[in-house]
């Protein structure tokens, strides 16, 4: 029901309903006209604080229950179940790994002054059973990272990748849905060529 304010001024009556205030004011003198509209201002600046304050609210990435809701607020995962595989933390970055449905997926934060995780990018691909997302974290965005996630339908143990001529490794130790970090190497320009072999 919407908010029903009603003020009549005939007879010098004024009335104020539906905000918890009923004032009546009959007979002369400025000075309670004065304080009646100071009231009233009072009264409406309360309500309007409340339907404020009961908007939307921001949503961070601070622990793992707001991190499902930041996830499942977003229109390209909402329609399927969300679970949380790995929760990382690099200075006041936040990666964390997931899964949408089967599809594995990477949300990222990035922590402000007052110590919420504010939402920065999200990826997924979808159709495949393990995704490789490329990360620059730390507190110059210096330290480059491979996150590696995989869902339980694959039946790939492990593999190798090479980037800018280093061969990395990625081991799964469960058939289960996994996460692996793999630090990269990284060169004077922070270019990345990479070599995969077809996982999917």
């Amino acid at each position: 029901m919407g908010l029903i304010i009603y003020l009549k001024f005939d007879h010098k009556t004024i009335l104020c309903y539906n905000c918890c205030v009923r004032y009546m004011y009959q007979g002369a003198g400025m000075m309670k006209m004065k304080k009646l509209f100071v009231l009233f201002g009072f009264v409406l600046a309360v309500i309007l604080m409340t339907l404020v304050s009961d908007g939307d609210q921001l949503l961070y990435g601070n622990n793992e229950e707001l991190i499902v809701e930041v996830i499942n607020s977003i229109d390209s995962y909402s329609s399927k179940t969300n679970r949380i595989l790995g929760i990382y933390d690099f200075d006041d970055d936040r990666v964390v790994a997931f899964l949408n449905g089967d599809t594995p997926a990477m949300i990222r934060f990035k922590g402000d002054d007052s110590g919420n995780y504010n939402l920065i990018s999200s990826w997924m691909e979808s159709y495949v059973d393990i995704n490789n997302f490329l990360l620059d974290v730390g507190e110059n965005d210096d330290k480059y990272l491979m996150l590696t996630v995989k869902n339980g339908d694959s039946d790939i143990n492990g593999f190798s990748f090479t980037s800018n001529g280093i061969e990395y490794s990625v081991i799964f130790e469960s058939e289960s849905p996994y996460v692996q970090l793999t630090e990269l190497e990284n060169n004077a320009d922070n270019s990345f060529r990479f070599a995969w072999p077809d996982l999917n």
